[in-house]
């Protein structure tokens, strides 16, 4: 029975097993950018705001759009890294609506008075939190907005004090 035999080089040289690990470590480095940050007024956290980030140059790539939670924190991802210009939508109304029963009443948010449960039972402390009209109008427009981030790959913070 014959037996063939490839006959492989002992060595590879050093350029090419370079050139090959080059290659295959091309595509594993991702270019993503993520940005976090809190955007406040000087009343406190925007609740509800529309965080928008769109690229500076023209027909550029990139940028993102988040909402604010109830803290004023957002996070947006994006696959084109660069220079954004930056600017935050007030929140379409003043925030939750409450119902509104027969007679327009309105639903309380603690126990009934006479249930003997201590005063303040249920009750959520207020939190300062900004209304739309709280931001300044030159930051809730893509052409007046001063505010620019250089978005890099990776993670990184970008927090708006709206003054």
């Amino acid at each position: 029975m014959n037996t063939h035999r490839i006959a492989l080089p002992r060595r590879v040289p050093g350029s090419l097993l370079v050139g090959f690990l080059a290659l295959g470590l091309a595509g594993c480095g991702s270019k993503k950018a993520t940005v976090t940050g809190v955007v406040t007024t000087k009343v406190g956290p925007v609740v509800g705001g529309t965080v928008v980030y769109v690229s500076a140059e023209e027909g550029g790539l990139g940028g993102g759009v988040a909402t604010t939670n109830e803290e004023g924190k957002y996070t947006i991802t994006s696959a084109h890294p660069g220079l954004m210009k930056v600017y935050v939508s007030p929140p379409s109304s003043g925030g939750p609506s409450m119902p509104v029963f027969a007679g327009g009443r309105q639903p309380s948010n603690g126990p009934p008075k006479d249930s003997g449960a201590p005063e303040g039972l249920g009750k959520m402390p207020a939190k300062k939190v900004s209304k739309p009209t709280d931001i300044p109008k030159q930051y809730t427009d893509l052409k007046s907005t001063p505010l620019t981030f250089e978005l890099k790959p990776g993670n990184q913070e970008n927090n708006l004090e709206l003054k």
